[in-house]
C-alpha cells in the first residue's frame, strides 16, 4: 500500500457519502441502510470533515430537494459524473452495489457494509437473479475499495473472506467495525399517562419474520384488556419485494381493536411517536440474515428511550442484557414472551428504569461521535489499497468491467423490482431477456 497524499499529518477532508437508499430528510421514510449512511456522515462531520450526501432520486420526496442542506440526488446512469463534478477527496459508499461508478476516477474509496446483501437477495427468490454475477460485482467492488467497514463483529467475520477473494492481504489489512450509531444527544422521553403503548416499526422485508412476537403481543393485549400496539410498517417504497409473512400479519393486526396500523411515516414523525411510547417490540425469527444483522431500528428505539423486547442471538443482545435496556428472550418461546409482556403491562416502574438504561446504552456505546474513529482515521490519511485483479480468487475482471458498462446504461425509476437493474444486466450478458 502507498499513500499518494502529500499531507502525511492527517487533516479534515471533503467527503461525499453515497447512500444506497433514502436519507432522513423531510418527508422521507428511511430504511436501515439510509440511517447507516446518515450516521457515518454525521460522525465524520462531527470530526470536522466537510461532508455532502448523495441519495437515489427515486427515494426522494418533494421536500427533500429544498433547504440549504439538501442532498445531491442521483440516477444510476449519472452517478459517476456526479462524483466527478463534486470532486471529493474521499468517497464513502454505503453498500457495494454502486462502487464501480468510481472506475477511472482517482479518488480514495471507503466501502461500508451494513448487511449481507447476497443473503438478502437469496431470500427474495427472484428466478432471474444470478448469484455468480452478483459475486463478480461484489468482488470487483472490494477490489476498488481502499478501506472497508461494517457494523459488527459477526459481520466482520462474514465479510473478511470477501476481502480475501478480492485479492486483499489478510496479514496486512482487515475490516473495521463501526456499530450503527445515533447522535450523542438523546431525545427527551415523555411518558404518556395512558395504557402501556408498544411500537413496532419497519419495512416489510422477506428475510424478517416477527410473527411469533406480534401474534403473542396482540393476544396478551386482548386477553388483558389493556395496552396498545402502534404498528408502523409497509412494503419498501423503492424496491418491489415479496411480502412474506407480513401479508397475513397485517390482516391480523387490522382486525384487533388493540392495534393501530399506520403504514410508513417520515422519520421525524416516527421519532416523535417513539418519544411518547413505552416499549418497542423487535423480536425476529432466527435465520442466516438476522444473525448477521446489526439492527438499526433497535438502536433507534434505544436512543429514543424505548426499552426493547429483543431476540437472544443478535450482536446487540449482550449489550441490552448488560445495561438492562430491555428484555432478551428466545424468539420462538411464546410462553416466556407472554410472561415478559404481562410483566411489562403491570410494572410501569421497571419499564421506566429500563428506558433510562436504554438511553445510557445509546450514549455510551452507540454514539457516532465515539464510534467513527476508524473511518475518521482513514479519511484524514486515505491510504490507497494495492489490491488488483491478478490477486483476486474469484470473478472475471473483464466481465465485471462489461457489467459496469451495462449498469451505466440503465435508468433509475420510481418503482422497480429489487435488484432488477442487475438482473437485466446479467441477462444481457448471457443472451437472455428479462420481461
Amino acid at each position: 500500500m502507498t499513500d499518494p497524499s502529500p499531507d502525511a499529518q492527517g487533516r479534515p477532508r471533503s467527503i461525499l457519502v453515497v447512500a444506497n437508499d433514502g436519507l432522513p430528510y423531510p418527508g422521507c421514510p428511511v430504511s436501515g441502510s439510509g440511517l447507516r449512511a446518515w450516521g457515518l456522515g454525521q460522525g465524520l462531520a462531527a470530526r470536522g470533515h466537510e461532508v455532502r450526501f448523495a441519495m437515489p432520486a427515486a427515494a426522494a420526496s418533494p421536500a427533500t430537494s429544498t433547504g440549504p442542506d439538501r442532498p445531491l440526488l442521483y440516477e444510476d446512469t449519472g452517478l459517476r459524473a456526479l462524483i466527478a463534478g463534486v470532486d471529493p477527496e474521499v468517497v464513502v459508499f454505503q453498500h457495494w452495489i454502486r462502487v464501480l461508478a468510481t472506475d477511472g476516477l482517482d479518488v480514495p474509496v471507503a466501502l461500508d457494509l451494513h448487511g449481507p446483501l447476497m443473503i438478502e437477495a437469496a431470500f427474495q427468490r427472484h428466478p432471474d437473479t444470478d448469484m455468480a454475477q452478483l459475486a463478480a460485482v461484489k468482488t470487483a467492488a472490494f477490489r476498488r475499495a481502499d478501506f472497508v467497514t461494517c457494523a459488527g463483529e459477526k459481520q466482520r467475520q462474514y465479510f473478511l473472506p470477501w476481502l480475501l477473494l478480492a485479492g486483499g492481504d489478510p496479514t496486512a489489512e482487515s475490516i473495521a467495525v463501526i456499530p450503527v450509531s445515533m447522535a450523542p444527544e438523546t431525545p427527551e422521553h415523555l411518558w404518556p399517562d395512558t395504557e402501556v403503548n408498544f411500537v413496532y416499526g419497519g419495512m416489510f422485508l422477506p428475510w424478517q419474520d416477527p410473527s411469533v412476537g406480534i401474534d403473542t403481543l396482540v393476544s396478551v393485549l386482548e386477553s388483558e384488556g389493556t395496552g396498545r400496539l402502534d404498528f408502523f410498517g409497509a412494503p419498501h417504497p423503492q424496491f418491489e419485494m415479496e411480502l412474506g409473512v407480513f401479508e397475513h400479519l397485517e390482516e391480523r393486526l387490522r382486525r384487533s381493536d388493540r392495534v393501530m396500523v399506520h403504514g410508513l411515516r417520515p422519520r421525524d414523525e416516527l421519532l416523535e411517536h417513539y418519544r411518547h411510547s413505552h416499549v418497542a417490540l423487535d423480536l425476529m425469527r432466527r435465520n442466516n440474515e438476522r444473525e448477521l444483522a446489526f439492527t438499526t431500528r433497535t438502536v433507534e428505539y434505544l436512543w429514543c428511550g424505548l426499552p426493547v423486547v429483543y431476540h437472544d442471538y443478535g450482536e446487540l443482545s449482550p449489550m441490552i442484557r448488560e445495561y438492562e435496556a430491555g428484555w432478551v428472550t428466545a424468539p420462538d418461546d411464546a410462553a416466556e414472551l407472554e410472561k415478559i409482556l404481562r410483566s411489562i403491562l403491570h410494572d410501569r416502574e421497571d419499564v421506566r428504569r429500563r428506558s433510562v438504561n436504554a438511553q445510557q446504552l445509546a450514549r455510551e456505546r452507540l454514539n457516532w461521535e465515539r464510534t467513527i474513529d476508524p473511518l475518521d482515521a482513514f479519511c484524514r490519511r486515505p491510504v490507497r489499497a494495492s489490491r488488483g485483479p491478478s490477486g483476486a480468487l474469484v470473478g472475471d475482471p473483464r466481465e465485471a468491467r462489461d457489467l459496469r458498462a451495462e449498469l451505466d446504461a440503465l435508468h433509475s425509476t420510481k418503482t422497480f423490482r429489487a435488484l432488477r437493474p442487475f438482473r437485466r444486466a446479467y441477462a444481457r450478458l448471457r443472451g437472455r431477456r428479462v420481461p
